[in-house]
């Protein structure tokens, strides 16, 4: 990132995109390229499909690297449709899409078609398709906003794509400025596939230690499967009890970052505990209430939802010390020190062999509303190793979950790295050493 020299203070202009240097010009789309949309061979003609053409869908288009797509045409396909083949470095854009993928943009580094929801903006003049790509995926909100229709319904189309306007340097400091925020994104892509492996790794150790555990030469069959000879088969209420949380007053919550910080469903997520999503805190607790704060080492879960969401079932493990109120809700399970560890048991509630019997007991609740009991609960089956063997285990996969936090750490940190680049280098603020 050296190149990156000088802050300009002189030399600007003013422009309909603010304040740009003087040696830039703002062009529209519609005047360096052509754009098109694609299109889908009728699904009614077999003959039409599984051929040799790549055909891509606007899911992929959250793929941003464009190197495969699952789709495939036929050559008669492409010459009966709508659709087109696309060359290698064309820039999509997602038309439509309800949620976030409208307005979303991609790079393709394969020739390849597409469905109706996208466009592909080509045959640039004088411009980076690198450039122009940065600069796209760096104004998504404001390209959202330029929709037609209401809220989750509106769309873009071709002309308001044609429409949007462009700050260009010229075409070598576009290519500079591309290739360093290029180089940051191949950083942030080596790094996601390092949390990929990893991922796989923690996947496969748990598979292992959960039903193997460590160096155990003799199985027995059991209720729950073939497990190591010494372990038991337990019931949750034999090793812990489910404490639930406490309907705290809404009107008392606020967002000042003052007081108990209260876990609600929403801080809940399936990745683990995420304090920094709409917190609310409590300025002040009563004695009772304080048999609701949460302790480093606490396993929670939550306990209702909606049937077939990730809303439910979500657990996480209490690593900070910091002041935080169990709500309504959300539980927690405390562990028989001398019984169960209670990282050990964290594991064991993110494994399907639990998963599989909580989900079952949550299909008492009314209508598609899943909700689990503290009965219910507690009666679900687990194997139990010793308590120093459950030790171990949970240490081995910790060290693995370490590691993937230090990944997703260095991951964010790249990442506001790039958006504090985009801020300065895509219009004009800081300038490049060509």
């Amino acid at each position: 990132m050296t190149e990156v020299l000088e802050d300009i203070r002189t030399g600007y202009k003013e422009s309909p995109l603010g304040l740009i240097p003087v040696d830039w010009e703002i062009k529209s789309i519609r005047n360096i390229s052509e754009v098109s949309a694609g299109g889908t061979p009728s699904t009614k003609v077999p003959q039409y499909w599984n051929g040799e053409i790549p055909w891509m869908n606007s899911g992929e288009i959250n793929l941003r690297r464009v190197r495969s797509v699952e789709g495939r045409i036929t050559e008669e396909g492409l010459n009966n449709s709508s659709t087109r083949l696309f060359d290698q470095g064309t820039v999509f854009m997602a038309l439509a899409g309800q949620g976030k993928t409208r307005g979303k943009v991609a790079m393709a580094e394969i020739d390849t078609c597409t469905n109706q929801s996208l466009a592909g903006i080509y045959n640039l003049k004088n411009v980076s398709n690198e450039f122009l790509f940065q600069n796209l995926e760096s104004r998504y909100a404001e390209i959202r906003k330029m929709s037609t229709g209401d809220g989750g319904r509106g769309g873009l189309n071709l002309s308001i794509i044609n429409s949007i306007k462009l700050a260009l340097p010229p075409l070598p400091e576009q290519q500079k400025i591309a290739e360093i925020l290029s180089t940051v994104d191949d950083k942030i892509e080596a790094i996601e596939e390092r949390i990929k492996q990893t991922q796989e790794l923690k996947k496969g150790l748990m598979q292992r230690l959960l039903t193997k555990g460590i160096g155990h030469t003799k199985f027995k069959d059991s209720a729950l499967g073939q497990i190591p000879e010494s372990w038991e088969i337990v019931k949750l209420r034999d090793i812990g009890q489910l404490i639930g949380g406490y309907a705290f007053k809404s009107k008392h919550f606020n967002d000042k970052k003052i007081g108990f910080q209260v876990i609600r469903m929403s801080n809940v997520q399936p990745y683990g505990l995420e304090l920094n999503k709409s917190p609310v805190y409590l300025e002040k607790v009563s004695d009772s209430e304080k048999r609701f704060l949460l302790k480093k080492g606490d396993v929670i879960i939550t306990l209702t939802g909606t049937i077939g969401k990730t809303d439910y079932g979500n657990v996480a493990y209490i690593e900070t010390t910091n002041e935080l109120l169990l709500n309504q809700r959300v539980a927690k399970f405390q562990c028989y020190k001398d019984i169960a560890n209670s990282r050990f048991i964290f594991y064991l509630f993110n494994y399907p062999l639990f998963r599989n019997q909580f989900f079952e007991q949550g299909r008492g609740g009314t209508g598609n509303q899943a909700n689990v009991g503290k009965g219910g609960f507690e009666s679900i089956k687990i194997f139990l190793p010793s308590i120093k063997e459950q030790s171990e285990i949970a240490n081995i996969l910790n060290v693995v979950e370490s590691k993937i936090e230090v990944l997703l750490e260095k991951k964010s940190t790249y990442q506001e790295l790039k958006k504090g680049l985009m801020q300065q280098l895509l219009n004009g603020k800081k300038r490049v050493k060509l």
